[in-house]
């Protein structure tokens, strides 16, 4: 039977062609493309989760002392540069913060217009403890009735 198109034998005795032959072969580890870096340099991240029943902002601020006194006074991790990344116990703070000033504003304000409409202080007063009042009143209803 004779070769056919693409066949690597010129002959029945032809020397079979290797691999060495036409290419350069090598092991080497490839380069890795991808990975956590830090000022240009190989990083490693920690990612810390919690359970879906724990308080983010207690797990947060836990974590990071223990990073900050426990882990960075281990003498093992001398020379290692340790820091919190993202903080959520900060963000979450934060932005209680945030909506706290903002009621007070919108309180001061709401104030401001009952008066302008009311003119008279008093009732002004009254109807301006009303608010807080029955914000007060409906939590304290929905955490003894467990509802959110």
């Amino acid at each position: 039977m004779a070769p056919g198109p693409g066949s690597s034998r010129a002959g029945p005795r032809a020397a079979p062609i290797r691999l060495r032959d036409v290419a350069e072969v090598s092991y080497e580890e490839p380069r890795i493309e991808f990975g956590r870096h830090l000022n240009r340099k190989f990083a490693v991240a920690l990612t810390v989760y919690k359970e879906p029943t724990a308080n983010t902002v207690e797990v947060a601020t836990a974590t990071t002392r223990l990073i900050q006194n426990d882990i960075a006074g281990d003498p093992l991790l001398k020379g290692v540069n340790l820091f919190v990344f993202q903080d959520q116990a900060k963000e979450i703070l934060d932005g209680l913060t945030g909506l706290t000033e903002a009621g007070l504003i919108g309180g001061l304000l709401a104030v401001i217009v009952l008066y302008f409409f009311l003119r008279r202080f008093d009732t002004t007063f009254i109807v301006s403890l009303a608010i807080p009042i029955s914000i007060v009143a409906s939590c304290t209803v929905c955490i003894s009735s467990a509802r959110t």
